[in-house]
């Protein structure tokens, strides 16, 4: 059962569940009680199809393994790697569960700015979106892949980070 605050016009709503805390603002309470439905709903659905929650996994445990098992099946080529090695070394350290789309979309925005192009952009991104959706329907891991994927919707709404260069 969730809990909600009002404060000041808004209301917080605090989801405690099988481990898990889940916490956000809205400005109503109707608005607030549909989150925590939904979140509750979704809590009891990972707990009943066995997922697990992904405490200590670093991207960069995940990306290790991501490549220590698909390139055995499936080899690719030294572009990938290369992506893969670099996308563990910048982003390696955060915890693969509490990554936010605003930390995707800062990193590669500087990345940009640093003068790469919208194709290697975009194949990051995509490379890093095959990181977590393996993570979570291989691996059965709680991992945020809707996270990576609202990055790379931001990304592609800004004109100069997916789209061609003019």
């Amino acid at each position: 059962m969730a809990s909600h605050v009002t404060r000041n016009g808004r209301t917080r709503a605090l989801v405690r569940k099988h481990g898990r805390t889940l916490c956000a603002t809205f400005p109503n309470k109707t608005q607030a009680r549909a989150w925590a439905e939904k979140e509750e709903a979704r809590l009891d659905q990972i707990r009943a199809t066995g997922v697990v929650q992904a405490k200590t996994e670093t991207i960069a445990d995940l990306i290790d393994r991501y490549i220590e098992e698909k390139s055995a099946i499936r080899e690719w080529g030294r572009t990938k790697t290369a992506d893969l090695k670099r996308l563990r070394k910048d982003l390696g350290a955060h915890r693969a569960s509490t990554i936010t789309t605003k930390q995707i979309v800062d990193y590669f925005r500087k990345r940009q700015r640093e003068g790469s192009g919208p194709v290697v952009i975009a194949s990051q991104v995509g490379y890093l979106y095959g990181v977590f959706k393996t993570a979570r329907s291989l691996w059965h891991l709680d991992v945020p892949v809707p996270v990576i994927a609202q990055a790379r919707e931001a990304l592609s709404r800004c004109p100069s980070s997916l789209g061609p260069r003019r």
